[in-house]
C-alpha cells in the first residue's frame, strides 16, 4: 500500500504537513527507522525555510514545476554540494508524492558531478598530537583501531574476543548481519593497546560483579561499558560519547571517519599503493577509496602546479 496522507485531512501549514507526514512514517516502524523519520523531518523544513521565503503560501501539495525549478536553481546558486542538494530534493519530493502531488512525475534532474572532497582528515602532526595526549583505554582503543588500522567505528564496537588471533583482527564490515569480512593485520603498537585494554575490560568485569553480587552473561564482544554490556552498533552512540570527549582535549575538530581517512591517507603518503590501501579499508573499488581520501583531487592540484602556462 503506497505510503499517502490521509484524504480531506491536509493541513494548511506547511509546518503541520511536514509534521503529519513525519508522525505517519514514525508509526510505520516495520518501513521507516527513527533516523529516517528525522532525515525526513529535519530535511523538509531546511527545504521550506528556503521555499517558503519566497513563496509565503506555498504546501506541499501546491508545489509546482516552476517552483521545484526555482529551488534547484537556489541550491547550486548558494553552492551547495551536489550530495547535500540530492538530499534536499529528496525531501521535497517524499513529502510531495504523501500528498498525492505528482510535480515530479516526469521531471529528471541532471545532477552535474561533484568531485569536491568534502571530506577532512588530520595532518601528521595533528595524529601524533592525538597519540600522545591522556586517553582512558576505551579512547586508546577506538582511536587505533581508527587511526592505525582504518576501522569503521561500527567495526570497531562488532570485534569480538574470538576475532583476534595470531597477530591478526577479523573485521566484520558494515551493513547488515556484519557486512562484508576481512582480516587485517596488527599495527606495531596493537598488541600493546589490546593489553592495556583487556586489563581494564577485566577490572571492569570484576568490580560489576563485586557490587551487584549476580550472575551476569560476559559480553563476548572485545568492547563493553562500565556496565558489562557491549556497545550498541546501530547509531554507535555509546562509542561517540567517548571520542567527543576527546576532542576536547585537542585544539582541533575530528570525527571517527576524519581518523579512518587520515589512515588511509597517511599509508598513501607512504607510498602503499591504493589497492592494498582499499583493502585495509574495505572498500571493492579503488576508484572509491581514490575520492574517499580526496587523492582523486589532490592528484588534480598537484597537476595543475605543473602547467606550463605561467604569467609569473
Amino acid at each position: 500500500m503506497a505510503f499517502l496522507a490521509p484524504f480531506d485531512d491536509y493541513p494548511d501549514d506547511a509546518y503541520a504537513c511536514i509534521k503529519q507526514m513525519c508522525d505517519h512514517m514514525a508509526k510505520e516502524v516495520n518501513q521507516y527507522t527513527s533516523r529516517t523519520v528525522k532525515h525526513y523531518r529535519d530535511g523538509c523544513k531546511i527545504v521550506f525555510d528556503i521555499l517558503l521565503d519566497k513563496y509565503p503560501d506555498m504546501l506541499p501539495y501546491t508545489v509546482d514545476l516552476e517552483q521545484v525549478q526555482w529551488f534547484i536553481s537556489y541550491l547550486k546558486d548558494h553552492d551547495y554540494a551536489v550530495s547535500t542538494s540530492k538530499g534536499y530534493v529528496q525531501c521535497l519530493r517524499k513529502i510531495c508524492k504523501y500528498y498525492r502531488s505528482e510535480v515530479f512525475k516526469d521531471f529528471e534532474i541532471r545532477w552535474p558531478h561533484d568531485i569536491r572532497p568534502h571530506v577532512d582528515w588530520l595532518s601528521e602532526d595533528e595524529a601524533h598530537q592525538l597519540l600522545m595526549v591522556q586517553k582512558t583505554p576505551t579512547q586508546e582503543l577506538m582511536l587505533h583501531l581508527e587511526l592505525c588500522l582504518g576501522l569503521r567505528r561500527v567495526e570497531c564496537a562488532r570485534i569480538k574476543l574470538k576475532h583476534i588471533h595470531d597477530g591478526y583482527i577479523d573485521i566484520m564490515g558494515k551493513g547488515p548481519m556484519g557486512g562484508k569480512p576481512r582480516t587485517v593485520p596488527f599495527h606495531s603498537d596493537t598488541q600493546y593497546v589490546l593489553d592495556y585494554y583487556m586489563e581494564y575490560r577485566t577490572k571492569t568485569i570484576e568490580s560489576y560483579l563485586k557490587k551487584h553480587r549476580k550472575p551476569i552473561e560476559i559480553p563476548r564482544e572485545l568492547m563493553i561499558t562500565q556496565k558489562c554490556v557491549a556497545f550498541e552498533t546501530d547509531k554507535c552512540t555509546g562509542l561517540d560519547y567517548h571520542m567527543t570527549k576527546l576532542a576536547k582535549k585537542v585544539d582541533f575538530h575530528f570525527s571517527n571517519h576524519t581518523l579512518r581517512r587520515t589512515f588511509g591517507r597517511l599509508m598513501w603518503k607512504a607510498k602503499v599503493d591504493i589497492e592494498t590501501i582499499s583493502k585495509f579499508l574495505g572498500q571493492d573499488d579503488p576508484n572509491v577509496t581514490l575520492a574517499y581520501l580526496g587523492l582523486n583531487f589532490d592528484d588534480m592540484y598537484e597537476a595543475m602546479k605543473l602547467s606550463p602556462f605561467r604569467s609569473r
